[in-house]
């Protein structure tokens, strides 16, 4: 949900209040940047004649917002999202824009002006990375800013939890709503330019629409729990059909890309980890197969298509136990999308389980609830009672096991019509939130080792590939950086961030 703040002028001693009381130490650079790039505006001979591929696109706004929809936000229809705030201040600013989603219909007319050329989009995705996605608004001396952020000091349930679960941070569902809006915006001007943008401009698309895929599928599994298979129409916050159509359709532009600049002799560094994204959630075999023949030796034999392949065999397979030995084993990223298939891998499960511990119809062998919470990858005894309860089965006189009795006749419950009840999602903490827990959320979104043409571009030396960081990424930047140094200096350790270097690490070996 977008909250409408009102843009009004911060006294200097309110600003001096703030800036005593905020702390920045949540920003973390990141780990490379486009911004130490200009690509030249691709040639435009108006809507037709913009397919020249010889620039960085025919948009020619080089700020994360078009000047007329900054005005229009703040000045016409107030209309700014509290992560358009500046911290100081807490007044809405123009540098802290970023364009909102606008349909794409026959009724609108692009001007070059209202759209990012492929620098200001990768800045845009940027700062949604590194300055949106971790950033908290703790109460500070003055009051907290904005004012709700009293009440994110002390986290309650799920809705309200933040990505780190920390004072100040907003509710994660609240501030993904706000950057899954901007992506689709950024992937829709993508969209628009690419038969202007060169081949590095098309390099640096594929950058970001990778960060785009990667973005939508942690959401789904970090937000499941607030969508509708657990919470009342009214109450839902979560719309899982509308995230992994986003998904799909990122990750589908992606596929393009790749395909067309392979056919270019450019084989792109991250190709192998979406393909294997793209096996585990389609996980359907006769789609799969026809695809699979089209890739390239080197795409295939990488280390994450064979993961992905081993967890498709195991879920066509009925190979509960290997499956989740590779969830245990599977990058984050990889484990959420592989929690899709959960509830077909479980109910599969429980069939073979009750088959083998109890082969005679009428058996009754108990097993210990703890026992089948480690067999299914649960996260407690509470969940394997409800799955227990799901599927038919009954409960020791004690409650401390499940009975089973051998019956093939397990089947999920039915309403009243006879159509299935779909039992709630619970999120993987112990296992699969646990992977990326002291990892900054822009590592885990950016590619993982800066992107070649970068490295090319920037001739393969740091000194001249240091990210410049466009405001607001390098205010916050030089403010933490000088927190930092008080802290040290003041006999406290520095926050891990100060550790990472803001400059390109060299150029990998071949």
């Amino acid at each position: 949900a977008l909250g409408v703040l009102a843009g009004g002028q911060a006294s200097s001693c309110d600003v001096a209040v703030r800036a005593a009381g905020v702390k920045f130490d949540w920003f973390i650079p990141p780990p490379y940047s486009w911004s130490a790039l200009v690509f030249p505006p691709s040639r435009d001979d108006g809507a037709e004649g913009r397919n020249h591929a010889d620039g960085g696109g025919w948009g020619r706004c080089t700020d994360m917002c078009p000047a007329d929809e900054a005005h229009e936000r703040l000045h016409i229809a107030p209309n700014a999202n509290m992560q358009e705030t500046d911290p100081l201040t807490g007044d809405s600013d123009p540098a802290w824009l970023v364009t909102m989603f606008h349909r794409n219909d026959a009724a609108r007319v692009w001007k070059p002006s209202d759209i990012r050329n492929v620098n200001a989009l990768a800045n845009s995705v940027e700062h949604l990375l590194t300055v949106v996605l971790p950033r908290r608004f703790p109460a500070f001396p003055g009051g907290p800013c904005p004012p709700e952020a009293a009440a994110w000091q002390t986290p309650g349930d799920q809705s309200s939890i933040g990505w780190e679960g920390v004072p100040g941070e907003p509710p994660f569902i609240r501030t993904a709503g706000f950057v899954r809006d901007r992506l689709r915006q950024i992937r829709q001007e993508l969209t628009m330019q690419q038969p202007s943008f060169s081949l590095a401009a098309k390099e640096v698309a594929v950058d970001l629409l990778e960060q785009c895929t990667r973005f939508h599928i942690m959401v789904e599994h970090r937000c499941c729990e607030l969508g509708l298979r657990n919470l009342p129409p009214d109450d839902a916050k979560f719309d899982s059909r509308m995230n992994m159509q986003m998904y799909t359709q990122s990750l589908s532009g992606l596929q393009q890309l790749y395909e067309e600049l392979r056919h270019q002799g450019v084989q792109c560094a991250n190709e192998a980890e979406f393909q294997a994204y793209y096996l585990v959630s389609s996980a359907d075999p006769d789609v799969l197969f026809g695809r699979l023949a089209n890739l390239p030796p080197t795409v295939l034999t990488a280390p994450s298509m064979q993961i992905a392949l081993r967890v498709l065999a195991a879920i066509q397979g009925g190979d509960f136990g290997a499956f989740f030995r590779e969830l245990k084993r599977a990058s984050y990223l990889m484990a959420c999308l592989m929690h899709k298939h959960f509830e077909t891998v479980r109910f599969r499960a429980i069939v073979a389980i009750n088959r083998a511990f109890a082969p005679r119809p009428d058996s009754r062998v108990e097993l210990p609830l703890a026992d089948l919470e480690r067999m299914l990858c649960l996260e407690d005894a509470d969940e394997a009672k409800a799955i227990a309860d799901f599927y038919g089965l009954h409960l020791s006189p004690s409650g401390s096991a499940v009975l089973l009795t051998g019956t093939s006749r397990i089947s999920a419950k039915t309403d009243a019509e006879g159509g299935p009840i779909m039992p709630p999602l619970v999120c993987s903490r112990s296992i699969i939130e646990a992977k990326r827990h002291g990892i900054p959320v822009c590592q885990l979104m950016m590619s993982p080792q800066p992107p070649p043409r970068l490295l090319e571009l920037a001739g393969g030396a740091p000194a001249v590939a240091a990210a410049t960081l466009p405001s607001p990424r390098a205010v916050l930047r030089s403010v933490a950086a000088k927190q930092a140094a008080a802290n040290t200096a003041g006999g406290v350790p520095a926050r891990p961030f100060a550790a990472i270097p803001a400059v390109l690490p060299p150029a990998l070996p071949p």
